[in-house]
């Protein structure tokens, strides 16, 4: 058993299980605490001071793997574990998400503190959620993932934001209201809280504001900010030109976010495409930078957050540099207090690819949230920041 892990074998759910089962558990249950051991580390914890996670498999779920055609001309198939497991540590619950298949195995999902069921409101969340599967068989086909001789090695950008706000009370204090919805004040909105924090983050702004102490804790505590947090949310908003309504408040898209954005003097990149830029999301956040990700499930109903850190895996050493870097996950600050922020696989290739013959523009989406297989997002959008900020060393 690992040092400053819990395992809470669950009898139960594989007490029908053959060995090979049991062993993609047992390995499924070891990579999720080395993960956790290893994003410890990387935020300057040792192994004394962190504190234990504690697992208890949640559920099991075979994963379908097509494999390359016979000589006769058959597909066969593989099968993957894909394991759920309730998580606890720091007096917080959480869920991880992973396999233990021999060579390829690893971790998809590993978030601290949220609940999987999370995925019916937060629909960033859900889209990276349901993504798992794929990646799963992206992961068993690709042959560069075995092949044997090759030394790869991980690095972990940990979180850059600090603060972990949320759309509600305080932040949407100055927010106006029309006296007709069920809430005081109108949300603060998914885009101007993302935008928000990141600004907290690089701290540049024409107007003076005390970031010491809008960082002191992850959220505003203390009254006597509420007044400054609210007002520059607002100011944040007004700037993006926000739209206001009961049930939300948002924009068309990530344009006016990034006129405003210039406008204040950043260095940002908007990409109002399908796909996530692999490339420069990694030169982000290698350069201590964030993204801004953004999507509809349909018109009028999407999710925008940050993305913050990244799980690189990478070939070669200091000595002959390194090549063929790849970025297996990402850590997402959605901008709903600390709730399901946290650490999640991304595809090697389309982030957000339509699916069933739905188009990108929407005209012709296929949105229906119970299919394996609809088309989750359309008019996805991404903001790409390129702030001097450092770079961090890969060895």
């Amino acid at each position: 058993m690992l040092s400053g892990c819990i395992e809470n074998d669950e009898e139960i759910i594989l007490n029908n299980s053959d060995l090979e089962d049991v062993s993609e558990y047992k390995r499924a249950e070891d990579l999720i605490c080395q993960f956790s051991e290893r994003i410890d580390k990387e935020k300057g914890g040792t192994r004394s001071s962190t504190s234990q996670i504690i697992l208890s498999l949640a559920g099991k779920k075979s994963v379908v793997i097509p494999k390359i055609a016979t000589r006769t001309g058959e597909i066969s198939t593989d099968s993957v574990n894909m394991f759920i497991f309730d998580t606890e540590k720091d007096g917080r619950f959480g869920f991880a998400i992973a396999t233990g298949k021999a060579e390829v195995g690893r971790v998809y999902a590993y978030v601290e503190n949220g609940i999987l069921s999370d995925t019916i409101e937060n629909e960033g969340m859900a889209y990276l959620v349901s993504q798992i599967p794929d990646i799963i068989k992206q992961d068993q086909l690709n042959p560069n993932l075995t092949r044997s001789g090759e030394q790869r090695t991980t690095h972990v950008s940990i979180p850059l934001v600090k603060t972990e706000w949320n759309q509600h009370y305080p932040y949407n204090a100055q927010m106006p209201t029309n006296g007709k919805c069920s809430i005081s004040y109108y949300y603060a909105g998914c885009i101007p809280i993302a935008v928000a924090q990141a600004i907290t983050y690089y701290r540049k702004c024409p107007v003076a504001y005390d970031w010491d102490a809008f960082t002191v804790n992850t959220g505003i505590y203390d009254t006597n900010l509420i007044a400054p947090v609210s007002q520059f949310v607002k100011k944040v908003a007004d700037g993006i030109k926000v739209g206001y309504k009961c049930d939300g408040t948002g924009a068309k898209n990530l344009g006016s976010t990034n006129d405003f954005l210039k406008g204040w003097g950043y260095n940002v990149e908007r990409h109002k495409t399908n796909d996530v830029d692999k490339n420069l999301l990694y030169k982000c956040l290698i350069t201590k930078n964030v993204v801004i990700f953004g999507g509809k499930k349909k018109k009028s109903t999407g999710h925008v957050w940050l993305v913050d850190g990244g799980v690189f895996e990478y070939s070669g050493n200091m000595m002959i540099g390194c090549t063929n870097i790849q970025v297996k996950a990402i850590h997402c600050n959605f901008g709903w207090n600390r709730a399901n922020n946290g650490w999640y696989a991304i595809k090697d290739g389309a982030y957000n690819r339509p699916a069933n013959s739905a188009s990108q523009d929407g005209n012709n989406p296929t949105n229906d949230k119970n299919s394996p297989n609809g088309n989750f997002y359309t008019e996805n959008d991404y903001i790409y920041f390129h702030e001097a900020m450092g770079t961090e060393i890969l060895w």
